[in-house]
């Protein structure tokens, strides 16, 4: 996993359960996220996670 920053301004993010939201500037705080594939074909964005995400 990617080591947390200050707020990466590259990255958008509105999920405030998230440990590495920034709370007010709807941005990630790390370097890198990964996403990975909720299914076998993704066609959507339904059909992709952050895997990056850790509950605060």
């Amino acid at each position: 996993m990617a080591q947390q920053q200050p707020t990466n301004p590259n990255i958008g993010c509105n999920v405030s359960e998230c440990r590495y939201n920034c709370k007010g500037d709807q941005c990630c705080s790390l370097g890198q996220i990964e996403i990975v594939q909720e299914n076998k074909k993704a066609n959507s964005e339904h059909a992709t996670c952050c895997h990056s995400f850790e509950c605060k």
